[in-house]
């Protein structure tokens, strides 16, 4: 299966965003890439931080051209999205998973980056801990979490308890001192550790960190391919439950994730 990353630059114009995502979902489709992946913020962003007034309803126009443009291609679209909350002056930072022919499932950031100098608090809301949704497609099964949750590896763990063997994680990373290397570990520990796939799509810009990896189920590194504003890799279903069989890490565990009061 190819997976193909979008390189998108962080921009607060909507319309030139969803522009920019609709041509690379196409293109990646072209390249023979059955799951396309987009960064956090993708449909609005600003480099202060997250700005509410980019929120878009998520029946509005970019859900529903992302939408359009996967079912064209029959391709898995996933990424990372800003929307509107019931909370005045306040957006909700969220992964979309959008299969073709079937309704979008929204995963909700749940630790926001109120640290490092960051205060997303001030502007997105912290979404009702829900059990974490998953799709499956073509023989394997997606789960989301976005950026700062990657530190937080129940968040993970909980997805892999749900059914998830593919993790994907939008992000609009930070740069600076030792975070590339933060970055790849914490993607390759998440991989080792639940013995699944995953792939990491960082926004592009000023301050930002523009480096999209991802690693296999025994946390080697994917090779990636650059064509076209696009980095494609090539994920086996079948590696996982191979991964699993040999290493039975995940039945042998003997704690479970529980919500925090």
């Amino acid at each position: 299966m190819r997976v193909a990353a979008i390189r998108l630059d962080g921009g607060a114009d909507p319309t030139r965003n969803r522009q920019a995502l609709v041509e690379a979902i196409a293109a990646a489709a072209a390249t023979g890439a059955e799951v396309v992946i987009g960064p956090e913020y993708a449909n609005g962003f600003r480099f202060e931080g997250p700005d509410p007034s980019l929120a878009e309803a998520l029946d509005g126009p970019t859900v529903r051209a992302l939408q359009a443009a996967g079912a064209a291609a029959d391709v898995l679209v996933l990424t990372g999205f800003l929307a509107t909350s019931d909370e005045p002056g306040k957006a909700l930072g969220c992964a979309l998973a959008l299969p073709p022919g079937r309704p979008a499932v929204v995963t909700g950031k749940l630790h926001l980056f109120d640290a490092l100098g960051g205060q997303e608090s001030r502007s997105l809301v912290r979404p009702v801990l829900e059990r974490p949704s998953t799709v499956a497609f073509r023989g394997l099964t997606w789960g989301s979490l976005i950026c700062f949750d990657l530190r937080f590896p129940e968040v993970a763990r909980r997805l892999v308890d749900a059914g998830a063997d593919a993790l994907v994680v939008p992000a609009a990373w930070v740069d600076g001192p030792g975070k590339a290397r933060q970055w790849s570990t914490l993607l390759a520990a998440r991989a080792i550790e639940n013995l699944a796939y995953v792939a990491g799509v960082a926004l592009a810009g000023p301050g930002l960190m523009d480096q999209s990896l991802a690693f296999d189920p025994t946390g080697a590194p994917c090779p990636g391919r650059v064509a076209d504003g696009l980095v494609l890799w090539e994920f086996d279903p079948a590696a996982p439950a191979a991964a699993r069989r040999r290493n039975p890490a995940l039945e042998l565990r003997r704690f479970t994730v529980t919500a925090r009061p």
